[in-house]
């Protein structure tokens, strides 16, 4: 439960910058600081009926030899700009999506830079992300889901566009494979923007 607030809190935080002032409350649990403070509650419904379906899971990548031979013997089928693909290329439906990035991990989400036209690794040692943490520390990547982008162009209609996040997760390189890659994902989903 304390992840899922901390997770709440930063989206409300970054919608409510990013909206320059649209959004200033912040739901029930967001921010919270210690286990006396939390109530366990998972969904809430705010004020004025605005429903929270935002939503924490797990993935967990088993990236085993044998998984990952299968899939290299299979031709194209998961291959994309010559890499095995674990998740293939997509943008979520959420407003704010946030996604730890663990410096010692074994790396694979990578996400669309427009400007250079290249994927760029977001996670594990090879990332140009681990180069700023310390050992031990983490970080999270905030992604702009397709909620947010529709919001933004219906609020700010003269304002440039704003796109969903484009990402994937690759398969892991040849040293890393038989490591798992696990991840915690978070997606801020509120009924009033969705």
């Amino acid at each position: 439960v304390r992840i899922l607030n901390m997770c709440r809190h930063v989206c409300d935080c970054l919608l409510s910058r990013s909206l320059e002032g649209g959004v200033e409350r912040r739901h029930r649990n967001s921010g919270v600081r210690s286990w006396a403070e939390e109530e366990k509650v998972l969904r809430y419904e705010g004020e004025g009926g605005e429903d929270d379906y935002s939503i924490l899971y797990g993935m967990n990548y088993f990236n085993t030899v044998e998984a990952v031979e299968h899939a290299r013997g299979q031709g194209n089928y998961g291959v994309k700009d010559g890499r095995l693909l674990n998740l293939k290329e997509h943008v979520d439906p959420s407003l704010w999506v946030l996604e730890p990035v663990l410096g010692d991990g074994v790396g694979g989400l990578e996400v669309w830079d427009e400007r250079d036209e290249k994927w760029v690794l977001c996670d594990g040692v090879r990332s140009s992300l681990n180069d700023l943490l310390l050992p031990g520390e983490a970080a999270m990547v905030a992604f702009v889901g397709k909620g947010f982008a529709k919001t933004y162009s219906r609020m700010y209609p003269d304002a440039k566009e704003i796109k969903p996040t484009l990402h994937r997760v690759v398969a892991p390189r040849e040293d890393e494979v038989g490591k798992e890659r696990r991840s915690v994902i978070f997606e801020q989903k509120y009924g009033e923007y969705m």
